[in-house]
């Protein structure tokens, strides 16, 4: 179960880009 930890540690620092891109992507969609 260690070695889980690392790595479901590493994915979440790179859910606010992804968040930030589909947030910005819908509001730019609404735009145009």
């Amino acid at each position: 179960m260690e070695k889980w930890t690392p790595k479901h540690e590493a994915p979440e620092p790179l859910e606010g880009p992804v968040v930030s891109t589909v947030v910005g992507g819908t509001i730019l969609w609404f735009v145009l």
